[in-house]
């Protein structure tokens, strides 16, 4: 089989353990006085305007990046079938913004809660809507052999893809991390070092779903080194969590 490694994969865990490990409690700390109801409404209104930038930069990253991917993995060729990860994949994507969009509405004033008010939950199912269609575009560029990514424009959407997945992951499984209570007793690490790892991948692989379609079909012999660049980001994420 064609080697169709991509270091940009390995690249991409390796930042991602690092601004886990270094620059996430920044901005956890105001999407948790958002989720606190503790936020100015500056805050409140940049929070939005990222989370809004954050939906954005992950639609244009995946339409410029997934043609190159479908043309490197052979997709178009006779006989080709999809794996069964890549709906997992999606599925898991589609929960990842769905939270987001829980997230910019409380930001805006929104009650997302049982107890919502009439507005707020035409409010809600209208922005969910939106989310569910965002996701389906998302799945466009698999119907379009003839798409090409341009030359020389393809690290673009690696880093859309990039910066959004910093800020969706933020949003959705550190902020959960968060208002859990932290393991005190013997019994409770251990279970947070078995269980917690396989939980972080359900939330993180989604985020990285370009690179993870391309290296299901690449050298297996690179799988050593793509294995092991994971474990940075799961290493920062046990680091965080047991601190």
């Amino acid at each position: 089989m064609r080697d169709i490694f991509s270091i940009t994969g390995v690249v991409f865990n390796v930042a991602f353990g690092l601004y886990i490990a270094f620059l996430e409690p920044l901005v956890l700390r105001t999407l948790g006085q958002v989720h606190g109801g503790d936020a100015s409404t500056p805050a409140r209104a940049i929070l939005m305007a990222v989370l809004l930038l954050v939906t954005i930069c992950d639609a244009v990253g995946y339409w410029i990046k997934m043609p190159a991917v479908c043309q490197r993995i052979g997709m178009w060729r006779p006989g080709w079938k999809p794996p069964l990860p890549i709906f997992y994949l999606w599925i898991f994507h589609l929960l990842v913004y769905v939270m987001i969009c829980c997230f910019a509405l409380l930001a805006a004033g929104i009650n997302v809660s049982s107890s919502a008010s009439v507005r707020d939950e035409i409010i809600f199912s209208v922005c969910i809507f939106l989310v569910v269609i965002k996701e389906l575009v998302l799945l466009v560029p698999f119907t379009m052999p003839n798409a090409v990514t341009p030359r020389g424009r393809e690290w673009m959407g690696d880093i859309g893809l990039f910066l959004s997945s910093l800020v969706a992951f933020t949003a959705t499984w550190q902020l959960m991390v968060n208002s859990v209570q932290k393991p005190d007793t013997a019994s409770a690490v251990i279970e947070a070092l078995l269980c917690a790892p396989v939980l972080f991948l359900i939330f993180y692989l989604p985020l990285r779903s370009s690179y993870l379609i391309e290296e299901w079909y690449g050298d297996k012999k690179e799988w050593m080194i793509l294995v092991g660049s994971y474990l940075t980001p799961v290493a920062a994420m046990l680091y965080r969590l047991l601190r």
